[in-house]
């Protein structure tokens, strides 16, 4: 029973490593639309916090 725990623990980290892998290689390569909007122009109002995408 406890080699059947220590090998679901090995699992588990080994899932953990594939979704930071699998997350890390999503942000490095993001899809087109993502970056098209990230370099929309944008209307800025008197709080930076605030920014409003302009139409195209």
């Amino acid at each position: 029973m406890a080699k059947l725990e220590s090998v679901e623990g090995y699992g588990v980290l080994v899932l953990a490593v594939a979704l930071l892998a699998a997350f890390t290689l999503r942000m490095s390569n993001p899809p087109a639309d993502v970056v098209r909007a990230a370099s929309a122009p944008r209307a800025v109002t008197v709080l930076e916090e605030i920014s409003i995408p302009l139409a195209p």
